[in-house]
């Protein structure tokens, strides 16, 4: 601005930004994991000029389940998360990055999740067996085998399935036999056990 006295006022700049590109966004994390893992994931975007706000929406792909949104819990702040990964399989971790210009993009991330087998144990009057022990019991009245503290990861550990078989038959799907499950006419068995997740790990 100039006065009558053709004095200059200061001068005052505004810089307007046209934007016509969606964000880049670059999600940083772990492809594989074992079962009940967690895991933390990070998410970077520049949208090309300082001041940019951007959002970010995530979803989650999880194996037999489909697609679900993030729960409180894994929430640590807009551009990280973190993940407990319960099930096996392919989870799909999908951010919806969006502007305020409107432009938007969505970046995937795969994650391959092991299943874990169960951890067998089988105990006889307290002992602990191993695999291909001999064990001796007195008379047919004392034969307990106990499978119950086998164990597996929080979310198979209730779904385990127990298979005794005899000389490749099965005998029992209990988590403990007894004498009374063995047949009379014999003084020595051939016994396997087999425990079954329900993800068919044994």
């Amino acid at each position: 601005y100039i006065d009558p006295f053709l004095r200059l006022s200061n001068v005052h700049e505004q810089i307007v930004t046209f934007d016509s590109n969606p964000p880049v966004a670059t999600m940083f994390g772990q492809q594989s994991a074992n079962e009940m893992e967690t895991k933390v994931y990070s998410l970077t975007v520049d949208d090309g000029y300082i001041g940019s706000k951007v959002s970010a929406t995530w979803t989650i792909y999880v194996p037999n389940q489909g697609i679900r949104s993030l729960n409180q819990d894994e929430i640590i702040d807009e551009f990280t998360i973190s993940i407990i990964f319960d099930e096996s399989g392919e989870w799909i971790i999908s951010v919806l990055v969006m502007d305020s210009a409107g432009h938007y993009l969505r970046e995937n991330l795969s994650v391959i999740v092991k299943n874990l087998e169960p951890n067998l144990l089988i105990q006889a009057d307290g002992l602990v067996l191993t695999n291909d022990d001999v064990i001796k019991f007195k008379n047919r009245e004392n034969i307990i085998l106990d499978a119950g503290l086998s164990t597996d990861t929080d979310n198979d550990q209730d779904s385990l399935m127990y298979m005794w078989y005899l000389d490749g038959e099965l005998l029992s799907n209990n988590m403990t036999i007894s004498d009374a499950d063995l047949p009379e006419g014999s003084n020595s068995y051939y016994i396997t056990l087999k425990v079954l997740d329900d993800d068919d790990a044994y």
